[in-house]
């Protein structure tokens, strides 16, 4: 009996099984992309919405809020504090809190759509508030109003062994004394005028915690400024004031910053030392730790309640990255003369290593893209310093 040379059915090249069976792994791999596609777009949007309506991450770019806020620190922002927001908008569905005094506060600045600014919450809506710049020899004659301090006073004056400098009684000095600004309001619009108590700093502590700030004139001290930088440094004084039963410090320097946007037809120069002014319904006034090198209330106006973004709560992270210190340095000191003898006196970065790497992207004619990244990991990594101290530090 012959042999049949057909083959069985499943052994067929091109049978339906066949081409069937042949599909469906590919099928099924490229339903799986599919799900992994969407499941990653998934996880990207939750992201980006728990990002936006609940708890954000921002950092520090400027000295604003020193020393509270450092250049390089990097905080939560609880968004949900205040106001539901609605995701990638920004507007408020709901107001739930307001801000209090003394928030440090995410907001919207006017006329700066997609920026957030941080600064601390000083003034109420109602509230009737002055601002006076006045000498810090002369506060506790000067400001007579009650202070927020258990007692209600304004603490005395330091010793002038434990100021960096002289009020005109005591002699001549190589610094010139602090003008403070002082706010003080009426809650409400009514009641006594009430301050919040500022008391100085010793001048050897304050010295300690402003020496990482990385920020020069009116932040670090002229004694740590080499005399070839020749900026303007005047003596920076830190103060420590009460606002809501809560202690923090605010940095002041004899320098007048003034507060050319509350003056108005309903807010003259003449009623900000005396009578004062009255925040408007739904508005709040809010000012930088640094009074003297701040974008606040005192130059973009008042902040609608509409603009809060939420509340600042710690910080997660912090670098000095001594950016300001090295383009101070290598603005003023010339390339040939960096030779490791003169610079800024800092505990944890030597004449030498300022030397070696402070230097600025184009400075030796290279710009571009790739110039930043060389300059990037050959400079700025190796003289970065993290600040574990500041790692987990409450804001308040």
């Amino acid at each position: 009996m012959s042999k049949s040379n057909k083959k069985p059915v499943s052994q067929q090249p091109n049978s339906p099984l066949d081409a069937a069976q042949a599909a469906a792994p590919a099928a099924e791999s490229g339903l799986s992309f599919v799900r992994s596609l969407f499941s990653l777009l998934v996880l990207v949007g939750l992201v980006l919405t728990f990002k936006n309506v609940i708890l954000d991450a921002n950092n520090i770019p400027s000295a604003s809020m020193v020393p509270t806020l450092k250049i390089g620190d990097y905080l939560f922002v609880n968004k949900m504090r205040y106001s539901l927001l609605f995701p990638f908008l920004g507007a408020g569905i709901a107001n739930y809190d307001n801000p209090e005094r003394g928030d440090i506060v995410t907001f919207q600045p006017p006329n700066e759509e997609g920026k957030n600014w941080v600064k601390r919450l000083i003034g109420l809506p109602g509230d009737v508030f002055r601002i006076r710049q006045i000498s810090a020899c002369d506060l506790s004659r000067t400001l007579r109003s009650r202070s927020t301090r258990p007692d209600g006073n304004v603490p005395a004056p330091l010793p002038p062994d434990k100021r960096d400098y002289r009020c005109p009684e005591e002699g001549a000095s190589l610094y010139e004394p602090p003008t403070v600004t002082i706010f003080e309001y009426r809650a409400a619009g009514s009641g006594e005028w009430i301050n919040f108590g500022p008391r100085e700093i010793p001048a050897a502590e304050a010295r300690q915690i402003l020496i990482d700030a990385d920020e020069v004139g009116g932040v670090l001290h002229p004694d740590l400024i080499p005399a070839a930088i020749n900026i303007y440094h005047p003596l920076p004084v830190l103060f420590e004031e009460v606002i809501g039963g809560t202690r923090h410090l605010f940095l002041e320097t004899p320098t007048d910053p003034g507060f050319q946007k509350l003056l108005g037809p309903d807010c003259t120069a003449e009623q900000m030392q005396s009578t004062g002014c009255q925040i408007p319904a739904d508005h709040y006034l809010v000012m930088g730790d640094n009074r003297d090198n701040s974008q606040d209330s005192r130059f973009v106006g008042y902040i609608e309640r509409s603009m809060f973004r939420g509340k600042a709560l710690v910080t997660y992270f912090s670098i000095n990255w001594y950016q300001k210190i090295c383009e101070t340095y290598a603005g003023n000191i010339p390339y040939d003369q960096r030779d490791g003898s003169i610079g800024f006196d800092l505990p944890d970065f030597s004449y030498a290593d300022q030397a070696r790497y402070c230097h600025l992207v184009g400075e030796n004619g290279d710009y571009g893209l790739l110039a930043w990244l060389v300059n990037f990991l050959s400079n700025e990594i190796p003289r970065m310093d993290v600040r574990w101290s500041r790692i987990g530090l409450l804001l308040q």
